[in-house]
Parts: structure tokens; sequence; C-alpha cells
């Protein structure tokens, strides 16, 4: 008989070690994913836009155009809209009209 075979303790270790390493690995992930670590510059956001409207310009939104600000995604119509909006959010944030929830 070859040592390590049929359930001896060297093979029983080694898969045993496979186990947790690979729950380890799942929980890594699943907790990095929850805690929203997986997203990067230029990722989509998840939630939509809470306006309809662009705060800077009045104009309808563009999906792809959007900053997201203590846990609210916002809209805008542009790229220079974002801009300005990102570089002082505290100054127009008040401008956001959010749509009324359905």
């Amino acid at each position: 008989m070859i040592a390590g075979t049929n359930g001896s303790a060297p093979v029983r270790g080694l898969w045993d070690m496979k186990k947790w390493m690979c729950l380890a690995s799942l929980a890594l992930v699943l907790s990095v994913g929850a805690a929203g670590g997986f997203a990067a510059e230029g990722d989509k956001p998840v939630a939509k836009p809470v306006n309809s409207k662009c705060p800077m310009s009045g104009k309808p939104v563009d999906a792809e155009k959007v900053a997201v600000y203590k846990g609210e995604t916002i809209g805008f119509c542009c790229g220079n809209c974002l801009k300005k909006f990102q570089a002082d959010p505290a100054k127009h944030i008040s401008k956001v009209q959010r749509d009324a929830k359905k």
C-alpha cells in the first residue's frame, strides 16, 4: 500500500488545508464585495441617479455622467457639469432636485 492513500493522515491533512484556504478566500471576496471594495474609478455605480435633471444646467441627466456623494448617486448632463460638482460638492449639493420616490 502507498502511504497517503485511502484517507490516511497526509492526504486528509492536505484536503483540509485546501478546504480552509478556499473558505478563507471566499470569505475575503464576499467581505470586500459587500463593502464596495471592488468599485474602481470609471466603474458604473449600481444605484440609478436620485435626480433626472442636472443640478448645474437643468438639462436631462446622462446615465454615464454620475457622482456618488454621501451615499447618493447624483446624475449630470455632461462631463463639464460633473467636474464642476466634483470640485466643490458641498457648494452644489443644494441644487440637486431629487425625484419623488415611487
